[in-house]
């Protein structure tokens, strides 16, 4: 009898870690040997707080274009977020660029926005190169099922699902990886995604390369519920117990 029971008892332990390791490895299926999302360029929004520097083969020509240039001369008149200047692009969408005036930015790619603004700026400068950068570009990692929950600055503005999870300390092992949710607002409309990170076409997702301002939120599986459910109930237990012992106690003294 004790034999069947030891028997019965590996075998269920053997079919619950099997079932744990499927529910927990990531990227099951074959990896995709090419990156259909390579090409990522950040997309304007609004709020976005955009650093642009131009460049020239004449630099003192350029000092009209360049907010810290202007904002040393005129003694800090310039938008900023901390020490940095820098454009806010507004609610319709717009930039207020020296010498150009509003330019429309929602929409555009970092790569479309640099091509736009050398167009112009070479009526005035000679071949004129520009940088853009997106300062107030962040993410936030959410969820009982995460390491270490947060939001993350990216100085890159590239930024891959798989990466913010590793960077919030991964997903813990009561962590839903088939039920990840990705919240995206772009422009006041929000689009919810679900990701299986157990399988391989997150690589080829809409969200493998996240968004400014995005939301990734991971949920506990029911083992962790229990756990937390289980805490709760034993602590009150406790408690109450300690009270009823103590009253007892003083009763019969």
């Amino acid at each position: 009898m004790f034999q069947k029971f030891l028997l019965l008892l590996f075998a269920g332990l053997f079919v619950s870690s099997c079932a744990l390791r499927k529910n927990t490895i990531y990227f099951q299926e074959k990896v995709p040997s090419s990156d259909k999302n390579g090409s990522y360029s950040p997309i304007f929004k609004k709020n976005d707080f955009l650093a642009i520097t131009v460049y020239s083969t004449n630099a003192d020509a350029t000092t009209p274009f360049n907010l810290a240039s202007l904002n040393s001369a005129s003694g800090g008149a310039s938008i900023r977020i901390g020490a940095t200047p820098g454009y806010l692009v507004d609610q319709e969408g717009n930039i207020n660029f020296p010498v150009l005036g509003k330019i429309q930015v929602l929409g555009l790619s970092k790569i479309e926005l640099i091509d736009l603004l050398q167009s112009k700026l070479s009526v005035y400068l000679d071949k004129p190169i520009v940088l853009v950068n997106i300062q107030n570009f962040k993410v936030t990692v959410l969820g009982t099922g995460i390491g270490s929950p947060g939001t993350l600055d990216v100085t890159n503005e590239k930024i891959t699902l798989p990466e913010a999870l590793s960077l919030s300390g991964d997903l813990t092992i009561t962590g839903k990886r088939q039920n990840v949710r990705v919240i995206r607002d772009r422009n006041g409309v929000k689009s919810e995604y679900v990701v299986d990170l157990t399988k391989s076409d997150l690589f080829a997702s809409d969200v493998y390369y996240l968004e400014q301002n995005d939301i990734v939120y991971v949920e506990g599986n029911q083992v962790r519920y229990n756990i937390s459910a289980f805490s709760v109930v034993s602590g009150l237990f406790f408690t109450i117990t300690s009270v009823v012992i103590t009253s007892i106690a003083l009763f019969n003294k």
